[in-house]
């Protein structure tokens, strides 16, 4: 079996307490940048782009990075969308509509702010209302950078806003607690050291996955690496 898996660290010293972000994102043939190119091979095939393990800890308003995921991490860990926005507050239902905008005002865009996420107003399509019968609850037709909670938002519909408030919180799909598959994750470090051996790490995971899979190549956005002999 052939293939590649590939992915890009976007890495910024954008928090503000000073300390590090680092964006980890498996890239597939979607149109988040950097393009497919002669010298860039995405992710082949397509479902080992949620290769990225992470936990929803006991308050499940925080996640973390776990580990990429083994063989068997694919059949025991399922895909989470970080797509899903609550306000405990708000009864959304009778109120706003799928096709409504939501727009967030993060107190630190730079948490946020990225390739993905430019800016720093964030706005989202909402596609459900109050799913899983939860009134307080919407899903959008994205996904969110990262879970928070203590969010400001409002959502609006051809201009005019319908509702709005500040005890928002991003939410993975329906996972209270427990491991989760993803394709993206958003990692926070004291300094620049922390960040770059997280980054190594990884990559060192990502090649022990791809020698496994199909003892083929990994590719990030400047390293092709081939299996380890």
């Amino acid at each position: 079996m052939s293939g590649h898996i590939s992915v890009t660290f976007e890495k910024d010293a954008a928090t503000p307490a000073g300390g590090v972000r680092v964006i980890t994102r498996i890239i597939d043939q979607g149109d988040v940048p950097p393009s497919p190119s002669s010298t860039y091979f995405p992710t082949d095939p397509s479902d080992l782009k949620y290769c990225i393990v992470g936990e929803v800890v006991a308050s499940g308003n925080e996640e973390r990075f776990s580990r990429i995921a083994t063989s068997t991490d694919f059949t025991t860990y399922s895909i989470h969308t970080l797509n899903y926005f609550e306000d405990p507050s708000v009864n959304f239902n009778g109120l706003v509509l799928a096709g409504d905008t939501l727009e967030i005002f993060h107190t630190h865009p730079e948490y946020w702010t990225s390739d993905e996420f430019p800016g720093e107003t964030f706005v989202f399509s909402i596609a459900e209302v109050a799913p899983g019968a939860v009134n307080t609850r919407l899903r959008i037709q994205e996904t969110f950078p990262s879970g928070m909670p203590g969010l400001s938002w409002r959502v609006t519909r051809n201009g005019s806003t319908l509702v709005t408030n500040n005890t928002g919180i991003t939410k993975r799909s329906l996972l209270v607690t427990g491991l989760f598959r993803t394709h993206r994750f958003n990692s926070y470090f004291n300094d620049a050291i922390e960040a770059d051996n997280f980054i190594a790490s990884v990559k060192a995971q990502i090649q022990s996955l791809a020698n496994a899979t199909f003892e083929q190549n990994f590719t990030d956005e400047t390293h092709t690496f081939s299996p380890t002999v």
